[in-house]
């Protein structure tokens, strides 16, 4: 009898201790991994990408016991892209950050977002990852020829034909054709009229003739 009741005893604590045990398993199994998704899920270095997490620890930039979370690519040690504080309450834990693509070569990368407990090391359910691809970076365009300069264009232009300058021979031909005509119509109305009226007609006539004259020889 002596016995059986230590054994009694004995099943009885390790009944107890297995309560808060079970509380505590049962606390973690109910606790969600921190998760990340990207909207669009690709884009080219340069792009802005806009990252959503949730089940993230919340944080407030005011307390030292807590810490953002930080979106890095391939590695919980790169470069961080973003850091950003999580919501608490009924938003359990959720973000909403944009990030620019990074220049790394293109295919598959992992988009990761961490975030540290207070005793510095990785929070519970951390980090988050999701895979993203980087596409190519499309290639420039021809550049536009630029306008051709005014000089150039100008050049492009056929130039007029020049005149071609009288020759000396010509001209002394003309001007003795010309005195001999003057001389002619001087010849011609050099009879004197008797009336005034008579006069000024041989006069008009005459000077009608060397006009004609010059017009031809000129």
């Amino acid at each position: 009898m002596h016995n059986f009741g230590k054994r009694a005893w004995l099943l009885l604590g390790m009944g107890l201790l297995a309560v808060p045990l079970a509380a505590v398993g049962l606390a973690y199994a109910c606790t969600g991994l921190a998760t990340v998704s990207s909207n669009p899920g690709s884009g080219a270095p340069g792009d802005t990408v806009t990252v959503t997490g949730k089940g993230f620890a919340a944080h407030d930039p005011s307390d030292v016991r807590t810490s953002p979370a930080e979106i890095r690519l391939d590695t919980q040690s790169g470069p961080v892209l973003a850091s950003v504080s999580p919501a608490g309450g009924a938003a359990g834990g959720s973000f909403s950050v944009q990030i620019t693509v990074p220049q790394v070569p293109a295919g598959d990368h992992v988009l990761m977002a961490t975030q540290n407990a207070a005793d510095g090391r990785p929070a519970y359910g951390t980090p988050a990852r999701q895979v993203f691809t980087v596409t190519a970076t499309p290639a420039p365009g021809p550049a536009a020829a630029p306008p051709p300069a005014p000089a150039a264009a100008a050049a492009a232009q056929p130039a007029a034909p020049a005149k071609s300058a009288p020759s000396s021979s010509t001209g002394s031909s003309n001007a003795a054709a010309l005195k001999k005509a003057v001389a002619k119509c001087n010849r011609k109305y050099s009879k004197k009229a008797k009336t005034s009226d008579g006069k000024k007609r041989v006069a008009k006539s005459k000077a009608s003739c060397i006009k004609k004259a010059n017009a031809r020889y000129s």
